[in-house]
């Protein structure tokens, strides 16, 4: 192998994961993310399902509540 060539290779193994723990840190905020979503897409589902006394008791309207379980996942 040539000088050039085992610098390339050891540059690539120098930039990319060695330790599962690595990939794992990379990926948390991803992670974060998902479960931000999965709550937010329960909290509306929930939403959705209280009867109109309990959506009264919380100043909520069905056309609010309607409105709110609309919105895509990812958008707060």
């Amino acid at each position: 192998m040539s000088a050039l060539n085992r610098t390339a290779v050891s540059h690539e193994l120098a930039s990319s994961p060695t330790h599962p723990l690595d990939l794992a840190t990379r990926l948390e905020p991803v992670f974060a993310l998902i479960a931000v979503w999965q709550t937010r897409a329960k909290q509306r589902r929930d939403l959705m399902a209280l009867p109109d006394h309990m959506l009264q008791d919380i100043g909520v309207t069905r056309a609010d509540a309607h409105r709110e379980a609309s919105k895509p996942f990812w958008k707060a």
